[in-house]
């Protein structure tokens, strides 16, 4: 049941920030926060919103760019689940957040431009556009 209701809730912030691509930590993700697999990450227009799927409760959205000059793309997760990566469309950027504090790092250019996938080796060290 914990599930159809975040679904619910991620329904509803799609309807009301325009949202639309999900992303989940790995399952042994856990930060200082206590993040664990019950973070669903909602990936928007130019910003990130990790919604509690045991409390079905939305977190602070994190905004990765200015929504007049990019868009959030694909994310992907370290193994350790302690950083996301998230693509910006339209350019070579790429913004790491690490997901125990929530807060967006130094984006990072790529050789790739608008990235429409990432991937991710088993050491945090080689990330893939």
């Amino acid at each position: 049941m914990p599930l159809l209701a975040a679904a619910a809730v991620v329904a509803v912030l799609g309807a009301e920030l325009g949202l639309g691509k999900l992303f989940s930590a790995p399952p042994s993700a856990t930060g200082s926060g206590s993040r664990s697999a019950s973070i669903l990450w909602v990936v928007g227009s130019s910003i990130v919103t990790p919604v509690n799927t045991s409390t079905n409760t939305p977190g602070t959205s994190i905004k990765v760019c200015d929504p007049r000059r990019c868009s959030a793309g694909p994310a992907v997760f370290t193994p350790d689940g302690k950083t996301a990566y998230v693509a910006l469309a339209n350019s070579t950027l790429v913004v790491p957040i690490d997901t125990a504090t929530n807060k967006p790092g130094t984006p990072f250019t790529t050789t790739r431009q608008g990235a429409s996938w990432l991937g991710i080796a088993p050491t945090p060290r080689a990330l893939h556009a």
